[in-house]
């Protein structure tokens, strides 16, 4: 918990102020029943006009200083719980963007979104509660139970009895309540999941007319979270209508033995003191409800506290403890029988990797679907550390340099082509912000981009729609890889970005690119013999394992593997 609550100490004087003023109302609305007590037995009974009039007086004046109290409290409350609920999103957002890959995937992109969300909100809501619960709840109790036992002992005995057992119903929903608040949050994580990949994969479904069953899907996730919800909800719910009915019983008890004492003591008890009383009880009773209602929902707020600390607290399998400059680095890449494997997993993903790329070479790294390509990547760019070997940049370790920095050195083009909502020029800009206008022309004629977005109404201003979906497969891929052109970084990973081009434009980049690489390091993910064959060196990857080291014409003699792919690709007469 200590990992949430510290985001609460800035605003450290302004719960000080928050508790100071809840004590102010407490303190106004203990004192409005004496009051009246007095101005019923001592002005209305004696016909004290005067006396009425100067403690009416009185009792507006607190009334009003309470209201204000009140009203200000609920300024300060909401103050505080935003900016708490906004520094400890900004927490997550920025942990989740330090997690290592796999971290990441272990957590899951929905429930991330959820606990931002979801979870966060039910900490702020239920965040006031306590600390009224806290600060004014325990001074409404002990003070009202002093101040009745004062204005009669016997009539106070009736309260301090239905005490325990509204104690004991409490603690019963408590422990009910708890496993249902649990399994809520998860079907929360799963709704969310199965909403964002309908979405998200939208035009698949309806190309495959599966509008009906993800329609039936959605429905049965969003039924269970509902069950458990409504039953979590009916059992909060339940609780005060019983414990108010708890109260009115005790308030018609002590009116029912109040005006028989005061019957039987001729007027030794007022009719004041009954009032008093009846309010004394009203206080207490509203508080131990407040009380309640907090303690059946903690079970909820431990849940999501406990989500929210998860993130929190994750640590990341990559640890940044690297300290070398690397503003002298030139991009030299060595790998050093590097082996990975995932965490649980009993193959490698790959195994006995070593090769030698110095500033200036194009490596191509080629081979069929899940035989390691990606993954070397991944390990470049530091998503993964290595679990044997070593990678050598310049021949010290990459674990030798800050994360940040060293990731500062690397340009990197997914194939997915990851583009995000703002101009074509924003895009872009993520790059390098402080590109010209130059650069980014130059950089979008390298990469084939300038003419589809000169045909573009806006240009480079034109506004890209979440996920880039008003753009191609290519254009993503070709405005990818102009983002990666403006960072001007030591080296470039291109995990398959070609892969939605077409040959011509495929070669014309490439020949563009070759120009533009002459002192770049430079990855080639691929499956396309066509982007491999003009590279400097040519790994070939089989089953986490390199079968084959060279360049093209060189692999066609001696690789069987490569030379598999080359006939399938490129014909037996090409080969």
């Amino acid at each position: 918990m200590k990992s949430i609550l510290k985001y609460l100490r800035p605003y450290a004087k302004f719960i000080a102020l928050e508790i100071g003023l809840l004590v102010v109302y407490a303190a106004t609305s203990l004192a409005l029943p004496t009051i009246m007590q007095n101005i019923i037995n001592i002005g209305i009974k004696n016909s004290d006009m005067s006396y009425v009039l100067i403690f009416g007086a009185v009792m507006i004046a607190v009334a009003t200083i309470g209201a204000f109290a009140s009203i200000y409290s609920v300024y300060v409350m909401t103050h505080i719980g935003q900016s708490f609920s906004r520094d400890l999103r900004a927490a997550v957002f920025e942990k989740a963007q330090k997690l290592s890959v796999s971290k990441f995937s272990d957590i899951g992109n929905s429930s991330l979104i959820a606990r931002s969300t979801d979870d966060i909100r039910i900490i702020q809501d239920l965040f006031d509660l306590i600390i009224r619960a806290v600060a004014l709840s325990p001074i409404m109790i002990i003070g009202a139970t002093i101040l009745a036992i004062l204005t009669d002992v016997k009539l106070s005995l009736i309260m301090l009895a239905v005490i325990p057992l509204m104690g004991a119903f409490v603690l019963f929903m408590l422990k009910v309540a708890s496993p249902l608040w649990d399994k809520a949050q998860k079907f929360i994580d799963k709704m969310v999941l199965i909403m964002r990949e309908r979405l998200m994969g939208i035009r698949v479904i309806r190309a495959f007319n599966k509008e009906d069953s993800e329609r039936e899907r959605f429905k049965n996730s969003a039924k269970d979270m509902a069950h458990n919800v409504i039953k979590g909800n009916n059992i909060g719910i339940s609780i005060n209508p019983i414990l108010i009915l708890m109260l009115n019983v005790v308030i018609i008890a002590i009116v029912y033995f109040g005006a028989g004492r005061i019957v039987s003591l001729k007027g030794a008890i007022g009719a004041g003191q009954v009032m008093a009383l009846v309010q004394y009880v009203s206080l207490i009773m509203n508080s131990l409800i407040e009380i309640g209602w907090v303690l059946v929902l903690m079970p909820r707020l431990k849940v999501s506290s406990n989500r929210i600390i998860e993130v929190l607290n994750a640590k990341s399998e990559i640890e940044d403890t690297g300290t070398k400059d690397t503003s002298l680095v030139k991009g030299h890449i060595k790998f050093q029988n590097v082996t990975f494997r995932h965490a649980g997993a009993e193959k490698a993903a790959v195994e006995n990797i070593s090769f030698n790329a110095p500033v200036g070479t194009t490596v191509a790294i080629i081979g069929s679907t899940g035989s390691g390509k990606s993954t070397i990547a991944k390990l470049l760019m530091r998503f993964y550390d290595v679990t044997e070997g070593n990678i050598l940049l310049d021949d010290h370790d990459i674990r030798e340099y800050p994360i940040k920095d060293y990731r500062k050195l690397l340009s990197y083009v997914p194939q997915s082509g990851s583009i995000f909502s703002g101009s074509i020029k924003e895009n872009i800009l993520n790059g390098r912000q402080d590109a010209t206008d130059e650069e980014i022309n130059k950089a979008c004629e390298i990469a084939m981009a300038k003419k589809f977005i000169d045909e573009k109404p806006a240009g480079l201003e034109e506004i890209i729609v979440e996920s880039g979906n008003n753009l191609s497969g290519g254009q993503k891929q070709r405005l990818a890889l102009s983002r990666a052109l403006v960072r001007k970084s030591s080296i470039y990973v291109l995990d398959d970005c070609f892969s939605a081009l077409d040959y011509k434009t495929d070669l014309t980049i490439r020949k563009n690119l070759k120009k533009h690489f002459l002192d770049r390091t430079v990855f080639l993910i691929t499956q396309r013999i066509s982007t491999a064959m003009s590279a400097d060196i040519i790994i070939v990857l089989e089953n986490g394992k390199m079968v084959g080291l060279g360049k093209h014409a060189e692999l066609l003699k001696t690789c069987t593997v490569y030379k598999e792919i080359a006939t399938s690709q490129l014909g037996k007469e090409a080969v």
